[in-house]
C-alpha cells in the first residue's frame, strides 16, 4: 500500500512539475487539431416564373452536426507578450440541410451540404499569462456546397456544387501545457453564402418554354471547437 502511495505521489508530482514549467511557444511553425459542434442557418427562397404569374415561397432552417479541422501554421513571438503569423484549416463537417416546398402543387426536396473548406487566417495572440493566451482569426473561407434537388412527383433530381469565398473570424482562449503543447478552444462565425440555380424549363410545366423555376439560398456557419496543438 506504501508502495503504491509513492506511485500515486511521483505521478502527481510529475504532472505538477510538467504543469509548471516556462510554457512560451517559440517563433516557428506548428500543427493541430480540433473537432467540436458545428451548426447551420439557412434561409431558401423558390421562385416559380412561367408566362402569366409568379409565385415565390421561403422558408428558415437549421442543423446542427460535427466539425474537425486540421490546422497548420507559423507564429512569430514577441518576447512572451504576444504573437502573430499565418494558418491554413483544412475543415470537414456532417452538416446536411433538408428543405421541403409545396409550389403549383407540386412538392420540391432541398438538400444542401458543405463538403470542405479550406480556410487561410491571419492570427493574432496575446499572452495573459505565462500560460494561459487568447487569439483572434481573421480568415477567409474557400468552401465546395453540394445541393440536391428534388422534385418528388416526378422522382426526378438536379445535382449541382458550388464554389464560395466568405469571411470567416474565429475567438479563443489556450493554455499551454508546455513548451510544444496547449490545448485551446474556440468559437467560429462565417458569414453568409447567397447563391441561386436557375433550372429550365420548369419541371411543373413542361409545356411552357418561357416558364422556369430559381432556387436561392443564404446559409450562415457556426462553430464551437476544442483541439490540441503542437509547436515544433
Amino acid at each position: 500500500m506504501f508502495s503504491t502511495y509513492n506511485l500515486l505521489s511521483f505521478i502527481f508530482a510529475s504532472i505538477l512539475l510538467t504543469f509548471s514549467q516556462t510554457s512560451s511557444f517559440a517563433t516557428g511553425f506548428y500543427t493541430g487539431f480540433e473537432q467540436g459542434y458545428s451548426s447551420l442557418q439557412a434561409r431558401f427562397q423558390n421562385d416559380y416564373f412561367d408566362t402569366v404569374d409568379l409565385d415565390t415561397s421561403s422558408k428558415s432552417t437549421s442543423n446542427s452536426g460535427i466539425v474537425a479541422n486540421l490546422l497548420l501554421g507559423w507564429q512569430y513571438s514577441f518576447n512572451d507578450i504576444f504573437s502573430t503569423g499565418f494558418e491554413i484549416a483544412f475543415s470537414l463537417d456532417s452538416n446536411t440541410l433538408n428543405q421541403t416546398f409545396i409550389q403549383n402543387n407540386a412538392f420540391f426536396t432541398l438538400k444542401a451540404h458543405r463538403r470542405y473548406a479550406i480556410i487561410p487566417s491571419w492570427v493574432i495572440c496575446t499572452y495573459i499569462t505565462k500560460n494561459w493566451y487568447s487569439f483572434l482569426k481573421l480568415g477567409i473561407s474557400f468552401s465546395t456546397y453540394k445541393s440536391r434537388l428534388i422534385l418528388l412527383d416526378d422522382r426526378l433530381e438536379f445535382t449541382y456544387s458550388k464554389k464560395y469565398k466568405t469571411f470567416s473570424p474565429t475567438l479563443g482562449l489556450g493554455y499551454r501545457i508546455n513548451p510544444s503543447f496547449a490545448v485551446q478552444g474556440s468559437l467560429g462565425y462565417e458569414s453568409a453564402y447567397k447563391f441561386s440555380k436557375t433550372i429550365l424549363p420548369i419541371l411543373a410545366h413542361p409545356f411552357l418554354s418561357d416558364s422556369y423555376y430559381v432556387q436561392r439560398s443564404k446559409i450562415t456557419f457556426y462553430t464551437a471547437k476544442i483541439g490540441i496543438i503542437y509547436n515544433f
